[in-house]
């Protein structure tokens, strides 16, 4: 009987084809249900990631409206402030001014010592509502600024006690000396020459404060 090579060759072969198609097919099976589970755990990671990316964003935008509130609310104060402190300001040089003018109007009913003691009151007790507004209220004040009211007020008390000394003996019926009607002109002179000048000052820092 004759032998066909090519068939037994034929033979041969068709066992490791179909084992090797099969062994193909199911290596591909397993990379494909694989793929599909990698990406399912990754579409899932993902949409985790986006809960807990979003959850993270609120939290972040929560905060910056607490601080933005903050912020404003301090901000509002801070403006609350500024604006009775210039007040104050305002109204302490006025009473200042009255008290230690060497032209004063005195009125008909008033001798000179009881409009001095008057005016006297008046700016003591302006001055100490701007003090302690001042000192309550320091907290709110920046480095810059409060080096300029504490000068105010300083230049203010020098002012005060330079004229205070001639109204002081006139209390008690007495004529100051030259040198005591010399201070208080030179407290009216300081006015215009160093007090005034800081209040502009602060006036400007106010201002820059409020282009912020």
């Amino acid at each position: 009987m004759d032998i066909d090579i090519s068939q037994i060759l034929n033979y041969s072969i068709l066992p490791t084809l179909i084992t090797s198609l099969l062994t193909l097919y199911l290596n591909e099976k397993i990379k494909g249900k694989i793929k599909n589970n990698f990406d399912s755990k990754l579409e899932k990671m993902k949409k985790q990631h986006n809960v807990e990316l979003s959850e993270f964003q609120a939290e972040i935008n929560a905060l910056k409206l607490k601080e933005n509130y903050k912020f404003t609310k301090l901000h509002e104060k801070r403006l609350e402030i500024m604006e009775k402190t210039y007040k104050l300001i305002n109204e302490v040089l006025n009473e200042l001014h009255k008290y230690v003018n060497p032209l004063k109007i005195i009125p008909p009913e008033k001798t000179f010592l009881e409009n001095d003691n008057d005016l006297q009151k008046s700016f003591l007790e302006k001055h100490w509502e701007f003090t302690e507004h001042y000192i309550n209220n320091r907290f709110y004040y920046d480095s810059d600024t409060k080096i300029l009211i504490d000068n105010y007020l300083s230049d203010v008390r020098d002012a005060y006690d330079l004229y205070n000394e001639k109204h002081s003996l006139g209390q008690m019926g007495e004529k100051p000396d030259r040198e005591m009607m010399r201070n208080a002109s030179l407290a009216f002179n300081n006015i215009g020459k160093k007090i005034s000048p800081i209040k502009l000052k602060i006036e400007k820092r106010f201002s820059e404060i409020l282009e912020k």
